[in-house]
C-alpha cells in the first residue's frame, strides 16, 4: 500500500475554526446572539491557557480584536460591550472601552487582574488605530515591540492628546 501524505492545512482564524460538537450545539441553542458571539472568544481564551507557546496569547487577543472590530463596523461596539458586562454581572467604572469589556467577559482571570486587562486593551486599541488590514495582529504587535510596548505607545499618545486639550 502506498502512503498518502497530507499537506498541512493553513492555520484558520479564530472564527473559522470548527469547535467541538458540544460547543457548536451550545451556540445553536443560545437564543441571545451576544452570548453566542462571546463563545468563540471564550474558547480562544481556553486554547490560550492550554498552550505552552509563548505567542499563545495572540490567539486570544486576535479573537477579542476580531469581535470588537466587527461590532465597530456595525456601529454598536459600546452598546454591545455594556450589554455583555450586564450579562456577566460585571461592574465597570468610568469610560467604557469595548476591548476591556470583552476581555473582562471572556477571560477567566482573577478579578483583581486589572493590570492585565488594561494592558491588553491598550495594546488592542493601539492596533485598532494603526494596524493595516493586511497585517496579522500578532505580526503588528510583535513589530511594535510586543504587547507592553504597544500598550505604552497607546498610553503616551493618549496622554499627549489629553495635554493638548488643556
Amino acid at each position: 500500500m502506498e502512503k498518502i501524505e497530507a499537506e498541512a492545512a493553513p492555520r484558520a482564524k479564530w472564527f473559522d475554526k470548527a469547535g467541538s460538537l458540544k460547543a457548536d450545539r451550545a451556540i445553536r441553542r443560545t437564543r441571545d446572539p451576544l452570548r453566542s458571539e462571546l463563545i468563540p472568544v471564550r474558547r480562544a481564551f481556553a486554547d490560550y491557557r492550554r498552550t505552552r507557546d509563548r505567542d499563545g496569547v495572540y490567539l486570544y487577543l486576535d479573537a477579542v480584536f476580531g469581535l470588537v472590530e466587527k461590532w465597530t463596523r456595525l456601529g454598536c461596539a459600546r452598546k454591545r460591550a455594556r450589554r455583555a458586562l450586564r450579562l456577566q454581572n460585571t461592574k465597570h467604572s468610568g469610560g467604557l472601552d469595548p476591548f476591556s469589556a470583552v476581555i473582562m467577559c471572556t477571560a477567566q482571570t482573577a478579578k483583581g487582574d486589572r493590570r492585565t486587562v488594561s494592558k491588553w486593551s491598550r495594546a488592542l486599541r493601539y492596533a485598532a488605530q494603526f494596524k493595516k488590514e493586511a497585517i496579522s495582529l500578532r505580526d503588528f504587535v510583535k513589530c511594535g515591540g510586543g504587547i507592553n510596548a504597544c500598550a505604552a505607545s497607546w498610553s503616551r499618545r493618549a496622554l499627549s492628546t489629553n495635554q493638548g486639550r488643556g
